[in-house]
């Protein structure tokens, strides 16, 4: 928090009586009390606030609301008891923006508010293809044969022919051969939502690995590995929560 500026008192030449500088020291010090009160009064009556200025001058927490990651475990705790978090605003918002009748076609809507559980939806249980989503129950898998040691993050993978996709991402344009690390292939797997990068991990895993992860997060059995079977925004919302 910067302190506040403040004008020079100064005047034209030195003053020529005590009392002048008397009534300075006073200003001063009054703007000085209520700077403090001010500032007291912040750190008192909203330290969510004070903890947001903290968090993003250390920048450690991108992905994550910076007043609620600066608090410590127990506050947070507190504030889950007693905090309330209403989504009826956004939900008529919601409804009005859906049901233009510019706005063509079907849509579904989940929102969840992590530190309260508070969630609106819309269609939030209809089921829909879940395109590149799909690729995440993949991630999730690998992720889990890491953490049985079954495979390591530094370990190299060669693009075959046969998984080299085009119509998405920017390893669908390498030659077959080329190696990449499984780190790698999950960073173009989720930020460029590469499906050569996701094809590549598929076949680094069996079925009972992509049942596992699935079921574990909420999703239908698949009948094949590469099966994407429809989802639901809140099913889908499992996953991202874990």
């Amino acid at each position: 928090m910067e302190a506040p500026t403040h004008p020079d008192h100064g005047g034209q030449g030195k003053p020529k009586r005590n009392w002048t500088l008397i009534v300075c020291v006073l200003i001063l010090f009054i703007v000085l009390v209520n700077g403090s009160v001010a500032w007291w009064h912040t750190l008192i009556l909203t330290p969510q606030l004070i903890g947001q200025n903290s968090a993003e001058k250390e920048n450690q927490f991108e992905l994550i609301r910076p007043d609620i990651a600066a608090l410590e475990v127990n506050d947070f705790l507190e504030i889950q008891k007693t905090g309330t978090v209403s989504l009826t605003g956004l939900r008529t918002e919601m409804l009005a923006l859906l049901n233009d009748p510019a706005v063509h076609g079907n849509y579904a809507l989940y929102v969840e508010d992590l530190t309260t559980g508070a969630w609106m939806g819309l269609n939030e249980r209809e089921k829909f293809f879940p395109a590149s989503l799909a690729k995440l129950p993949i991630v999730v898998a690998i992720y889990k044969r890491i953490q049985d040691g079954m495979i390591s993050p530094s370990d190299k993978i060669k693009l075959e022919a046969t998984d080299i996709d085009s119509r998405f991402g920017t390893l669908g344009f390498v030659e077959p051969g080329a190696e990449y690390t499984i780190k790698d292939l999950i960073y173009y797997t989720l930020v460029q939502s590469d499906n050569t990068a996701a094809r590549t991990l598929l076949n680094q895993l069996s079925l009972d690995d992509v049942m596992e992860a699935r079921l574990a997060m909420g999703l239908d059995w698949p009948k094949e590995k590469d099966d994407v079977t429809k989802a639901s925004v809140k099913e889908y919302a499992n996953m991202f929560r874990s």
